[in-house]
């Protein structure tokens, strides 16, 4: 997830223009784009697509005869257990942990922002570009799927919204011990309290999701815009807390919140403010019904999309698009001459980009509505024959019940394409780490670690990409498969509700392997 920055030089881009032409009309080798440089597949993609929609098959069918309704759990959360101090820390207390890990990522998110305005400005050796995209943004997520919603305890913002109001209730509560009680002044937090409609929803959180990868996309990120966005979406959280709320705001408004929510509902741990942690199996938080109606749903559908959309703007085949198709549809208003409406086209292009990048959610909507659809269509005539009848859900009712199963995929998604930026990148952070502001400092005798680029080996990183989408969408069958059963208690009933959802998994899988497999930009 990390485009630090891209020069790209006008000439260039106009010769690319008047020769593009010529530049798509020879088909190019399919390639792995990950890693930055033409890969060719030891085999054809196509045996690739097969196999993996092979798997998928063969998971299903297997799922069809190992897994069966159970009649204590149906609709119900998996059985859980409540986690101790005693167990997690031993000796040490939970509380002065937490409080070291709220401190910690307080400081992290002050050496963001100010390496940005007193460090270096090359981004590739400002430790904010590395320690907030690399690590916060990507290596993070990965943690939380493992352990569970740990960002909800040690959440920066939130954290110093707690200092601010425990600091603002000293000093009302000392202002009172020198006056007489007041009840104006005792209800005066809550006069400007605004109350937030229930319709809105996840809605600001997605909106913000779509603002924060639009910007990460098509936006020259250098280090000193980045510790400006930090600091005008820190103001953002303190003020919103204030007029609606901690529990709200940070639920509604605070979209890092609301996407590591989703994420560690895949983690091993069912973590709950002011309440004990639980136990669980890993994954089995996504068999739960999803909370929040089409924002949510659409929340979900955006993690997947704009994952998609990240490996696909990029490629010969988008690229031919819009240079090509676009151009000869609108030629008599940009010009027929293609150097003469370069300058128009280029303009039109981050619009092109946007609304697409917009779109995007609302399309795997479109077709995973279609699937739910004929989810419910199926099943309906063959509940009306069986002796246990149930009743159906709504479509939209099945449509929030099932989309929990789809969060394994958008993490697979999440590794397979910004994995290797680990690799390459952010273990540079270590040696920043001894020298943050580009000083020439040593403060923890690293300084001179990893300083060389460790190249991943092109074959290696396609196979572990192949490998973990086929593995992402084979969870997220199961998945899918054990919500069915709880829901239609039938096991005939619901591996035939399941087709609809399967061939969705398969083209999902498709589509993932095809976009890994294209070639990034047409060469000049």
């Amino acid at each position: 997830m990390l485009r630090l920055t891209r020069t790209r030089s006008a000439a260039n881009l106009v010769t690319r223009f008047a020769s593009c032409t010529l530049l798509f009309s020879f088909t190019t080798p399919a390639a792995a784009h990950s890693f930055g440089r033409v890969y060719n597949l030891p085999v054809p993609v196509w045996l690739y697509l097969y196999g993996a929609a092979a798997a998928l098959v063969l998971s299903f069918l297997v799922a069809i005869f190992f897994l069966q309704p159970s009649p204590t759990t149906v609709n119900k959360s998996p059985p859980q257990r409540k986690v101790t101090h005693k167990r997690l820390f031993g000796v040490v207390s939970t509380r002065y942990v937490l409080a070291l890990a709220k401190l910690t990522t307080i400081a992290l998110l002050a050496l963001c922002i100010a390496s940005g305005f007193f460090g270096t400005h090359d981004p590739y050796k400002n430790i904010n570009m590395s320690l907030f995209w690399i690590i916060f943004i990507l290596s993070f997520t990965w943690l939380v799927a493992l352990i569970g919603d740990i960002y909800a305890a040690i959440n920066p913002w939130r954290s110093l919204c707690d200092t601010c109001t425990w600091l603002f209730q000293s000093l009302l509560s000392r202002f009172k011990s020198n006056a007489k009680k007041d009840t104006a002044i005792e209800q005066a937090p809550r006069l400007f309290r605004l109350r937030y409609p229930s319709w809105l929803s996840y809605w600001p959180s997605l909106c913000l999701y779509i603002a924060f990868i639009w910007l990460e996309l098509f936006q020259y990120n250098t280090p000193l815009s980045l510790s400006k966005l930090l600091l005008y979406y820190t103001a953002y959280n303190l003020i919103g807390a204030a007029l609606f709320g901690r529990y709200i705001w940070f639920k509604y408004f605070e979209w890092f919140g609301a996407f590591y929510h989703l994420v560690g509902k895949m983690g091993v741990l069912d973590i709950q403010a002011h309440k004990p942690s639980l136990i669980r199996l890993p994954f089995s938080g996504c068999i739960e019904k999803a909370y929040g109606g089409i924002s949510a749903l659409l929340f979900i559908l955006f993690m997947l999309s704009s994952t998609a959309f990240d490996g696909l703007h990029e490629t010969t085949v988008w690229l031919r698009i819009f240079w090509l198709d676009i151009y000869q549809l609108i030629a008599p208003w940009v010009g027929e001459v293609p150097l003469q409406a370069y300058p128009t086209m280029r303009g039109l292009l981050p619009y092109w980009q946007a609304a697409w990048l917009v779109l995007s959610p609302f399309i795997y909507l479109l077709f995973y509505i279609v699937a739910i659809t004929l989810m419910r269509h199926v099943t309906l005539p063959m509940n009306k024959r069986t002796s246990n009848k149930i009743a159906i859900p709504s479509t939209y009712e099945l449509a929030t019940r099932f989309a929990y199963s789809l969060l394994p995929i958008a993490l697979v998604y999440h590794i397979t394409h910004y994995y290797t930026l680990i690799q390459t990148q952010g273990i540079k952070v270590i040696a920043m780490a001894s020298d943050p502001f580009s000083k020439g400092w040593n403060l923890f005798g690293t300084a001179d670690w990893f300083r060389g680029s460790d190249l991943p080996n092109p074959e290696t990183v396609w196979h572990v990409q192949v490998g973990l989408i086929v593995l992402g969408h084979v969870i997220s069958v199961v998945l899918a498969h054990k919500v069915a059963l709880s829901i239609f208690q039938n096991r005939r009933i619901a591996a035939i509700s399941q087709i609809p959802m399967l061939i969705l998994m398969i083209a999902f899988t498709t589509v993932g392997l095809w976009i890994l497999s294209e070639p990034i930009k047409p060469p000049v």
